[in-house]
């Protein structure tokens, strides 16, 4: 449309406010879990069985150590002779076996569990 003694009409931009929708082919599998497909749930399932399987390996390490340390402590001697040092051998143990192997037991958890959702939201979002 044009205007008597003006040049060409001024361009304007049509857009619509569903620019980002899906098309209606797209289906994501995020979509699936969304909507609770049996898709969704074996994507569900996936995840939760490795998140199951390392919480349990972590409540099985420190099972195993609860029930060690008792017997080390009734074991072993009270004390430790370190050349003119004496140490309790409870502090001893608590010192050198339990929490570093605490520590190191967390670290391993937390990568696992990081690599488990990495790799989840990376088959979630392929193709």
């Amino acid at each position: 449309m044009t205007t008597p003694g003006r040049g060409a009409p001024r361009r304007v931009k049509v857009t619509s406010p569903r620019h980002t929708a899906p098309r209606v082919g797209d289906r994501s599998r995020y979509r699936d879990l969304d909507e609770e497909t049996s898709l969704g749930e074996v994507y569900v399932d996936a995840i939760l069985r490795v998140q199951r399987r390392l919480a349990l390996s972590l409540v099985a390490s420190v099972a195993l150590l609860v029930v060690l340390l008792p017997m080390a402590l009734f074991l072993l001697p009270p004390t430790w002779r370190v050349g003119a040092v004496e140490l309790p051998t409870a502090w001893t143990l608590l010192g050198v076996l339990v929490y570093p192997l605490a520590v190191t037991l967390t670290v391993r958890y937390v990568r696992a569990a990081e690599r488990a959702e990495r790799e989840f939201v990376e088959l979630m979002d392929s193709p």
